[in-house]
């Protein structure tokens, strides 16, 4: 369930999104093309997706290992099965 109830409330119009324990996911186009724009500008096809997968790894890695010493002792779950999908991802892009 979200953390405030009153966000989950006032989404019900927004359309496309998911809330489910403590994450919220949107898929509404205008927020889709304005990730695009900010992190991807500038790149076409293959190397765009390239550049996403290189991005959440290297987002989901802080969390994984949080003192960059290949420890890997982080505690997050998402964080930990996010990984290996966006390497293996990268590599076949």
């Amino acid at each position: 369930m979200c953390c405030c109830a009153f966000v989950r409330v006032s989404l019900l119009s927004f359309p496309n999104y998911l809330c489910s324990d403590d994450h919220l996911a949107l898929s509404h186009a205008d927020v889709a093309s304005a990730a695009e724009q900010r992190y991807m500008k500038g790149l076409a096809g293959t190397e765009r997706l390239a550049s996403l997968h290189k991005l959440m790894a290297a987002h989901y890695m802080k969390s994984v290992d949080p003192a960059g010493d290949k420890t890997f002792t982080g505690n997050d779950v998402r964080a930990f099965e996010n990984v290996p999908y966006h390497l293996v991802s990268l590599v076949a892009s």
